[in-house]
């Protein structure tokens, strides 16, 4: 893999999460909801990181000599750095991001199942799952809107409650708009 290759593959992943940037969430209860809403993401953003940290250990050349390139910074210059030891701090950071995201999904699933008998739970998944707003939900189920506010509301605090014990902080490194 060329250095191009590299660099258009960085692009493409800081472009993708440009667009999916989201505003930080100020408690735990937006957060929770943030988490709901991007559950059906998280596979296959977990899958593509896969595929691409696959392509990229396929891709490792052996022991020739690899290629020297300068990066230059404004304000001076950094330390050389060889493809091979770029595209292995690609990898690390790849593989974290895997295992960061899986373990967030692994708790979301956990406290879901959780609530799966609540007979409020279909608002949940209407809501973040099949993106349906108040007023759909409401018509489905025959209630006014408010109440279908009141009972989202009601489930999301309850499972804020749980993915986040200590309301003080939010945990840094889960955090789906988190950027380095």
């Amino acid at each position: 893999m060329t250095e191009k290759e590299i660099k258009k593959i960085v692009k493409v992943t800081v472009e993708e999460v440009h667009k999916h940037k989201l505003k930080p969430a100020k408690n735990p209860f937006q957060l929770t909801e943030l988490y709901l809403s991007q559950y059906k993401n998280m596979e296959e953003s977990i899958q593509i990181k896969l595929d691409t940290i696959k392509e990229l250990r396929e891709d490792i050349p052996g022991p020739k000599s690899p290629t020297l390139v300068q990066d230059v910074v404004k304000g001076g210059k950094v330390e050389n750095k060889s493809q091979l030891e770029r595209r292995e701090e690609v990898i690390n950071h790849l593989v974290k991001e895997v295992e960061e995201l899986s373990a967030l999904k692994l708790q979301i699933e956990k406290v879901m199942d959780k609530y799966r008998a609540d007979k409020d739970f279909r608002i949940i998944q209407e809501r973040f799952f099949n993106r349906k707003t108040f007023d759909e939900i409401g018509d489905m189920f025959g209630i006014d809107e408010s109440t279908v506010r009141r009972r989202k509301t009601r489930i999301v605090k309850e499972m804020s409650e749980i993915l986040f014990p200590l309301c003080a902080e939010m945990p840094p490194k889960v955090r789906l708009d988190y950027a380095e």
